[in-house]
């Protein structure tokens, strides 16, 4: 069980990964390759799915579909859904989303996704059916109809794992009670294999195309962090618990925190940032003790890409 201080930088143990190329070539390379040779793809986000849960999830679709790859890929930075989920579903970066539309990401969220995954594809109007969330109950209905439609591109956006790193209405996350991993990575499993898996594998009996493709993947995964860091001049209103934007800092000592300044290799807006490493917390609460993610952690930066087919 090595930490990061003990294997060195992160950038170093996966081979300099600020490369944007290697961060987004292999799911990008899955996607056209489906697109091109199924009449009917699927874009499934499990937002905040780890590649354990994946694993996990894995043996209740292989009845139904044919796996034909899957595996974890590198994530962007931060590791927070606002950056990306928008930059996965787009295939830029966020300093190019952030010139492109003259939004700042962490406060637009990800309210504008769907268009912006239009722009990308190309695909407006009914040739691309888009639902976000998809799996609570008073959505499913609408979510059955995108997948009876004749769309050529269908979108549907799962929060069931992201939620659970979350803190809602001022209560704590459910993962803030949990003493160990094996709780956190059998939770999201559960819940899959209870409340989403029948919506997905009755896919393609209710699809109107006899044969079609699904491409499932995960924006960012999580990590465990109770090491509390406080930085100077952390701007709550667009930082997260594992990152903070804006500045200016100077260059951190130790290996808990990482500091990157907007290099062209991450193509991030061109501000400064902090990442946590290991298990780092930044907040300004005390006891602050659960699973978060927008760092920098083997769980946070590699969650899963799958191409599935019937």
């Amino acid at each position: 069980d090595l930490t990061f201080c003990e294997v060195g930088d992160l950038v170093s143990f996966l081979g300099h990964i600020p490369t944007w190329s290697r961060r987004l070539s292999k799911p990008m390379t899955v996607s056209i390759e489906a697109i091109e040779e199924y009449p009917t793809v699927y874009v499934i986000v499990f937002d905040g799915l780890r590649f354990d849960h994946w694993l996990g999830i894995r043996e209740t679709l292989n009845d139904t579909f044919s796996i034909v790859e899957d595996h974890p890929y590198v994530s962007i930075l931060p590791t927070a859904t606002p950056y990306a989920r928008n930059t996965l579903l787009t295939g830029k970066s966020p300093r190019e989303l952030e010139h492109e539309y003259g939004k700042n990401l962490y406060s637009v969220g990800n309210a504008d996704e769907e268009d912006w995954f239009r722009d990308s594809t190309g695909l407006h109007g009914d040739d691309l059916k888009y639902q976000n969330p998809a799996g609570v109950s008073n959505k499913r209905r609408k979510a059955e109809r995108i997948m009876k439609s004749e769309a050529r591109l269908k979108s549907l956006i799962y929060h069931f794992s992201d939620k659970l790193t979350h803190n809602f209405g001022g209560q704590s996350s459910i993962t803030s009670q949990l003493q160990g991993d094996r709780s956190f990575r059998q939770i999201p499993i559960q819940f899959f294999k209870d409340n989403i898996s029948h919506q997905i594998t009755q896919i393609p009996n209710v699809d109107p195309s006899d044969q079609g493709a699904i491409i499932l993947i995960s924006d960012h995964g999580a990590t465990r962090a109770d090491d509390e860091r406080r930085i100077s001049n952390y701007d709550a209103y667009k930082s997260g618990t594992r990152y903070a934007r804006g500045g200016p800092w100077e260059k951190p000592k130790g290996c808990h925190l990482a500091m990157d300044s907007a290099s062209e290799e991450y193509r991030l807006p061109e501000e400064d940032f902090i990442f946590a490493k290991h298990r780092t917390i930044l907040t300004n609460s005390a006891d602050d003790d659960r699973y978060v993610h927008g760092g920098i952690s083997l769980h946070e930066m590699l969650p899963p890409v799958a191409l599935l087919t019937w």
